[in-house]
C-alpha cells in the first residue's frame, strides 16, 4: 500500500508542474495556468 500512496503522491507532484509551472512552447511559452489567465481577466 506505501508505494501506491508513494507513486500517486509523485504522480501529483507531476501533475501540479506540468499545469502551473512547465512552459508549453506551443502556448508561446506560459504555463497552462498563465495561458488560462489572459482570457479571465
Amino acid at each position: 500500500m506505501r508505494r501506491s500512496s508513494e507513486a500517486q503522491s509523485r504522480i501529483e507532484v507531476y501533475i501540479q508542474f506540468y499545469n502551473q509551472r512547465r512552459p508549453q512552447h506551443e502556448l508561446n511559452k506560459l504555463t497552462l495556468v498563465e495561458y488560462r489567465r489572459q482570457f479571465i481577466a
